[in-house]
């Protein structure tokens, strides 16, 4: 079982997400706390799958990859097997960077960043619409990026 995050602990995480390259010494300079108990806190955070891993954010743009797409997909049947199977296929896909299984008129929301709209227009045809289990696609283009 978990225990409840106080007021530090959200402190610490508010702290890494938005670096997450802080040394524990910045990082307890920023939480107002000592470095042996902000430590201690991490490792806690961390064994307890709160802090599940590090990443970096990067610009999409500067990679070549600032398309990004919205993609709503429905699936023509449900059921586990079926879920498992565009799981497996979806974590195959490197365009997906994110996906959601959510409530509504679609089962899943993806979001895909590619080049440019023929890039996408080929990930649709070429690999999202060639999975057997997928009934329909509706796409909503992002015109820029307000919070990330």
């Amino acid at each position: 079982m978990k225990r409840e995050l106080d007021l530090t602990d959200m402190a610490i995480i508010e702290q890494l997400r938005s670096d997450s390259r802080l040394s524990i010494r910045e990082l307890a300079n920023r939480v107002h706390r000592s470095a042996t108990p902000v430590f201690e806190r991490v490792r806690r955070l961390e064994s307890e799958g709160v802090i599940r891993r590090y990443t970096i954010d990067v610009d999409a743009e500067a990679v070549g990859i600032g398309f990004t797409v919205f993609c709503n997909v429905k699936l023509d049947r449900i059921n586990a097997d079926i879920h498992r199977e565009f799981a497996a296929a979806i974590n195959e896909m490197p365009q997906v960077k994110e996906c959601y299984n959510v409530s509504g008129a679609y089962d899943y929301l993806l979001k895909v960043q590619v080049r440019e709209m023929g890039s996408y227009r080929e990930f649709v045809t070429e690999k999202l619409g060639r999975l057997p289990m997928v009934g329909s696609v509706q796409s909503v283009f992002a015109m820029d990026q307000i919070k990330h």
